[in-house]
């Protein structure tokens, strides 16, 4: 319930019927997968995809590769899926792991660790949005764990910092 406002939540279950007792998960839980449960996958829901936080605490748990199920049938025709499959995109490259997304009406499809689209579900006029269909793929299980898996941004936090004394100290030098 969006601020803890909690009368939202007995509203909803007295007017709706069903319980609003739902919170936040605690950790990420990383999936068997496979005969013998060799595999492990770890799941993104919805916008969980847009922060990187979640796939690195599914990389850092053991999965070797992600699930995207999501629901973007509110973005009518807009950019919004091709924004959030570029998301995805960046999610496989930090943390070197495949993807595969299933979604109501935007771009379901399988990524490779390389943040490359093999696969799409397309219908036969070759569009990508808002066609029912099956894609049967390979999830790609080479993922290699990443620095930025290990670190998350600490590389780019670093840049900056260093940047800004280099602003700083340069400032002061010209300073008459």
């Amino acid at each position: 319930i969006p601020l803890g406002l909690r009368f939202i939540g007995r509203w909803v279950e007295r007017f709706a019927g069903f319980p609003m007792h739902m919170r936040a998960g605690e950790e990420a839980v990383v999936f068997p997968f496979g005969a013998s449960g060799e595999w492990s996958f770890g799941a993104l829901i919805c916008f969980d995809l847009i922060y990187p936080r979640y796939a690195r605490r599914m990389a850092r748990g053991g999965a070797r590769f992600l699930v995207n199920a999501t629901n973007e049938a509110w973005f009518g025709t807009s950019a919004e899926f091709d924004q959030l499959l570029t998301i995805a995109r960046f999610r496989c490259i930090e943390n070197r792991m495949g993807m595969v997304r299933a979604t109501n009406s935007g771009i379901s499809a399988s990524i490779d660790a390389a943040g490359r689209v093999r696969a799409r579900i397309q219908d036969a006029a070759g569009r990508d949005r808002g066609v029912e269909g099956v894609l049967r793929c390979r999830p790609d299980l080479r993922g290699a764990f990443t620095f930025y898996s290990r670190a998350g941004d600490l590389f780019g936090l670093s840049c900056a910092l260093l940047a800004m004394i280099a602003g700083l100290v340069a400032a002061r030098q010209r300073a008459p």
